[in-house]
This record gives structure tokens, sequence and C-alpha cells, in this order.
């Protein structure tokens, strides 16, 4: 992570800046610290210089997008004089001259970085655009997932941007000690995304406490999530369990466990036709076997559980790779220790039997189901190129309801205008759900794709519910921003794991299917 912080205090022909220079201070040490990026890679630019002149800008600046190295994150930061041209648009003040806003995002659009952050804390700061990129949805989507340039600016394209004294620029200050306030999330890490919700409510605390008012306003055109601090995962690699007999197959082993109580799931692929006392049987053995299992989700449970006996285990049992690739299973049978109410979990159901202290549940709709299965699979390649139009689709349609949502959150548009947006993709996301609903069985390499392109569209389908004329009365305006903001972290969470499985799709992406 690079960035280049600049600050003009004193101007030959504009009223001088005085807190630019504690500007600087601010967001230098909030970034080098919070962010933790190596003062090195810290350009400053007016921190010692009471006066900056464009000409020493454009010569700093070049020489730094030309530093710039590939799949970088850099931050590009303004404090001082901006103003709207008369052609309409932003431009920032140098000492002597002015540069247009959106001519230095386009030069670290134009660089090696895989994204942008540009910070600008100066007046009609609102007033800048960023161009959505001509994106392939259709092809792999790691190879542009988290990239993009995002803006935060200290007020709308009509609003001053007001500076304190001792505290130099509200939105740099409020900003700066934003980043303060949410240190110790290394290990979950920091998306812009979450940043833009901390710097809204923390913007919105601070103005009840000054004078002027301005507003916060946050776009860009990134895809997926940008991550500020990339997340630490926990150093846990669960314990995967084999076993085969001359009977069945283990095929995975699920840990479901609650509270004190071990429970496992386990997945067995039996390789002849079994009667239903020879279900049991095999259930007995798993039984025996699940003292070893020892699957947990995190160290946390490990540490929990690890001295604990198995209370429950829960067995599914299908005959065919395709049974448990589609969880089609021929029967599933409980068991639970004598610490638990048998009456709740062993509790006889249509098509089931106690078989001395075992329940056997039996699916009636097993060969149904199974021969429904036969007659709607095709082949991974056909499934394929429906599946890609659908993702396309889905992900068009909801980054530009997210956007759109920006906008509104931005105040540049009231509600009901957001309303008849997403209302009017209403029609066209409920096609999607289907098409997505009605997509052929694949093999097990394509299924976790097909799921959560399904996945997928149902949290697009969320931002009707919430913004839907048909369901504005059941909730309020407050409620329905918060929802929007769970499930745009659902949607970009989607993102990302469907980015993760299509990097290891790629005999599908990178081979034109005919």
């Amino acid at each position: 992570m690079k960035a280049f912080l600049c600050g003009v205090r004193r101007y030959l022909s504009l009223s001088n800046i005085a807190g630019s220079k504690t500007d600087l201070e601010n967001i230098y040490n909030a970034i080098a610290q919070r962010l933790n990026i190596h003062i090195s890679d810290i350009h400053l630019l007016g921190l010692k210089q009471e006066y900056v002149k464009k000409s020493k800008f454009v010569q700093r600046f070049m020489e730094f997008t030309g530093s710039i190295s590939e799949d970088e994150t850099v931050i590009f930061y303004f404090s001082g004089h901006g103003s709207n041209n008369s052609y309409g648009r932003h431009e920032i003040h140098f000492s002597d001259d002015s540069i247009e806003t959106e001519q230095i995002i386009q030069l670290l659009e134009n660089s090696r970085s895989k994204n942008n952050i540009v910070i600008l804390d100066c007046c009609f700061a609102g007033n800048v655009s960023i161009e959505s990129k001509a994106l392939d949805l259709e092809n792999n989507l790691s190879k542009i997932i988290g990239s993009g340039t995002e803006v935060f600016c200290s007020c709308k394209s009509d609003e001053l941007s007001y500076e304190y004294e001792n505290t130099g620029g509200f939105f740099t200050n409020v900003f700066s000690k934003t980043l303060d306030t949410i240190q110790g999330n290394e290990r979950k890490g920091l998306t812009v995304r979450d940043l833009t919700s901390y710097l809204r409510r923390f913007f919105e605390i601070g103005l009840k406490n000054v004078r002027y008012k301005q507003t916060f306003v946050q776009l860009g055109n990134s895809i997926g999530d940008i991550y500020l601090i990339e997340p630490q995962p926990e150093k846990y690699h669960p314990k995967d369990v084999f076993f085969e007999s001359d009977d069945f197959v283990l095929e995975e082993v699920k840990p479901l466990h609650s509270g004190y109580n071990k429970r496992y799931s386990v997945m067995i692929r039996l390789k002849s036709s079994f009667s239903n006392i020879q279900i049991k049987r095999a259930a007995d053995e798993i039984l025996s076997l699940s003292e070893s299992f020892e699957v947990y989700q995190n160290n946390r449970q490990q540490h929990k559980l690890i001295n604990r006996s198995v209370s429950h285990i829960f067995c599914y049992f299908g005959y065919t790779d395709e049974d448990m690739i589609n969880n089609n299973y021929y029967c599933r049978s409980v068991w639970v220790n004598k610490f638990q109410d048998k009456r709740h979990w062993l509790k006889p159901a249509k098509s089931s039997e106690m078989i001395e202290d075992t329940l056997i549940i039996y699916n009636t709709q097993y060969l149904t189901l199974k021969k429904f299965i036969e007659q709607n699979t095709e082949s991974d390649s056909d499934v394929f190129l429906v599946a890609k139009a659908i993702k396309a689709d889905t992900i068009e349609i909801g980054e530009k309801v997210i956007n759109k949502f920006k906008t509104y959150r931005n105040k540049e548009i009231v509600e009901s205008e957001l309303i008849d947006f997403i209302d009017s993709y209403s029609i066209e996301i409920a096609k999607l759900i289907d098409r997505s609903l009605n997509l052929s069985y694949t093999s097990q390499k394509l299924k976790p794709w097909v799921e959560k392109i399904t996945g997928l569209t149902g949290t697009l389908n969320d931002f009707v519910l919430f913004y839907g004329k048909d369901f504005l009365e059941k909730r309020d305006k407050a409620n329905r921003i918060q929802c929007m903001d769970s499930s745009i972290k659902l949607f970009r969470e989607d993102l990302n794991e469907l980015a993760i499985i299509e990097s290891g799709l790629t005999e599908f992406f990178d081979y034109d299917i005919i």
C-alpha cells in the first residue's frame, strides 16, 4: 500500500488555510499507524512547505504514480481549496493554479494499481464522478474482484468544507479519529464498505457539536470489497475424515456442535443394497468410530469440546456419488446419548422406525427424486453457459442498485427516487430468481459455483423486499437503511466467495465452450 498526501496552506490569490498542516499530520498518523503503511511508502507534500505550486505537485505526483507496482492499493489525499470551474467540473487549488480533480483520479486509474482510495477535504468535493468500468462479468470474477476506485468526499457538490481552530478540517479530523476508533479489527480485516459505514456514523455524531453543516459523500466503481486491512483468518485446519469398509464409504463428517453438545453429521455412500438391519449396523459402526473424529470449526471449539463424548450422530445414507452431490439420501439415522431428551430427538415420524436405540427415517421420495435428477441433469458446459449469463446480469443490476443507494445515502436523491429505481428492476430480478432456481443439476465440480450464483440472486431479491413499493409498509425509513446495508454486505461477501470459487474453475473460463 502506498499513499500520496498533499496539503496546501498558503495561496497567492486565495485565502490561506492554516489547518491544512494539521490535516496532513492527522491523516499521516492515522494511515501509518492504523493501516500499517510504512513511512517510506507515504509521500508528503505541504507539511514542510507553506506554498505548494502546481508544477511541484505535478512533478511529485507523476513520480509517485510511476513508482506504483501492480496489485497495490493507493491512497490519494488532498486538503486545501476546492471549487467548481466554469465547465461545471471540480478542481483542487494549489498555491498558484488548479487541476481538475477527475484528471488526478484518471491518472490513478491508468496506473498499475489494483485499487485507489481518494480522500478529498475541500469545498464542493462531492462534484466528482467515477465512470463505471466496462467489465466482462461473464468471465472469471477472480480477475476483477476487489479492484476499482473509491472516493471519500468531505461535502456535497454545492457545500463548503469547514475547518476549525486547532483541529483542522472537520472531515479529516473525523476520518482520522474513525480509524483510531476501529483499531483492533485486524483479524477480520477492514473493507472500504466497513469504513464507509463507520464514517457515516461518526460524521453524523460529530456534526452535532459543530456550528456549520456538511454532508459526507462516498462513491466509487469497485466490484466486491476493497480491503484496507487484509483479514487474518484463524490458522485452523479442519480435520478430514475418511473411512472405507467392504460395505460402505464414509464420505464426509461435518461438525454441528452446539454449546457443550458434540454433534456430527456423517455422509455415507453404500456399496450395495442394504436392509434395515444393515443400515442400523452401519450406523453402529459409525458411532464406534465417532470418538476419533475430532472435527471442529475452529480452535476455540476444539479446546472447548475435545475431551467431551459425542452426544449426537446424524447419518445420511445414499448409494451413488450423485446422491451425495445432490443430498438425495435413501434414509437417515439419529442417535443421541443418554443425557439428551430422547422424546425430542427420537420422536417417531412418518416412514420411520426405531431399531434398538437408533431412529431410522426413510426418504419416501428417494427414487422419484433420483429419476427427476437424472432427467434434469445436463453437461457442465451447458449449465455453465446459462449460469454465467445469470451471474453477469445479477452483478450488473446489483451494482446499479448499490450505487443508487449510495447516491441516496449521500443525500443527492430522496427515498422515493430510490424506490422508483429499484422497483423498475423488480420484474427483471424476479426473472433472474426463476432462471437460477431452474438451473439443471451438475457435477460436484460446478455445483458450489451454481449454488453461490443462486444465493447471489436471492440476495439481489432482498433489495426489492426492502425498497419495492409492495413492501414499504413492513419497515420504517431507518430500518430499510439498516436492512439494505446488511444485504449489501452479504452481496459483496457473496461476490468475494464467488471469485474464490471461480479461481479454481479455470478450465471453464479459459476455454470457449461451443
